[in-house]
């Protein structure tokens, strides 16, 4: 089991990655996302349906980690959904309110589960065999009713809380990213400054630099959003860059030097550094 489950870990880590560089939005790549996780888990299952554990230990195991693992990136990808979706479309306060409602929730959830928090983050094992065996829960035990709705050969009592509390922790460094994007979004460049830069190389030419820039990760530790770097730049460069979307797929779609803006960056820097060397 563990050979199979390793491979469908390997398979699906490198989907969402090629997902992820595919996809700039939160909403695109979580909806792409979810797809490709909800398959790799309904094979997960099939195999279970097979299998018989030889052994309680290994049976908590795959219960307590295996499948709380690909089960929490399902709910993660799915509250990201959920938060994209409804995020308001305009007013700085109540974006930054709807992001506050996200933690405030995440919390919400660690209080009402709080003893199973101190229990499963101190890696104990006394009541492993209660939540983590089928058929073997103590109703006293049972904190959530996800668990009466689910396939019992396939769920123990707290299996779902382990992938709720692994996919919570990943959620809060988005949120946090979120946050920090907005305050990019909402710095507020000197008029003095507006009025003394102003792009003139072209559209292309920054849309260039920006996807660039975005791929390298040179902002907010690669958690900023290509959306609001392109409205930073805007406002910044006094420059309206319109369906960049679409600029990016003339400018890769090029059959030559599709880095053309950047090379000439490069030619002429190296050009400067050649002139001061022998000055």
């Amino acid at each position: 089991m563990k050979e199979i489950t390793h491979e469908l870990e390997i398979r699906l880590d490198k989907i969402l990655t090629k997902i992820l560089k595919s996809h700039n939005d939160p909403l695109l790549y979580s909806e792409a996302a979810i797809k490709v996780v909800m398959e790799t888990i309904d094979e997960l299952k099939k195999h279970i349906s097979k299998h018989t554990f030889p052994t309680e230990e290994e049976e908590i195991e795959f219960f307590k980690v295996i499948k709380p693992h690909f089960l929490s990136k399902l709910l993660y990808f799915r509250k990201i959904y959920q938060i994209e979706i409804s995020k308001p479309v305009a007013g700085d306060k109540y974006i930054t309110k709807h992001y506050q409602q996200q933690f405030e929730k995440i919390n919400k959830f660690y209080n009402k589960n709080k003893e199973f928090y101190k229990y499963y983050r101190s890696n104990n094992r006394n009541l492993d065999k209660n939540y983590f065996l089928r058929g073997k829960h103590d109703i006293r035990l049972i904190v959530n009713s996800h668990f009466y709705q689910s396939d019992l050969l396939f769920s123990t009592s707290h299996d779902f809380i382990v992938a709720q509390i692994i996919a919570n922790d990943k959620l809060l460094q988005f949120l946090k990213n979120r946050k920090s994007q907005e305050k990019v979004t909402k710095i507020v460049v000197p008029s003095k400054v507006r009025n003394q830069l102003k792009w003139t190389a072209g559209k292309a030419g920054i849309i260039e630099l920006i996807y660039a820039l975005h791929t390298q990760g040179v902002f907010n530790h690669g958690g900023s959003d290509i959306k609001e770097m392109i409205q930073f730049f805007e406002t910044t460069f006094q420059i309206e860059l319109g369906q960049f979307h679409r600029t990016f797929s003339e400018i890769s779609s090029r059959k030559t030097d599709r880095t053309k803006f950047l090379n000439v960056l490069q030619e002429k820097l190296l050009r400067r550094m050649d002139e001061n060397d022998q000055a």
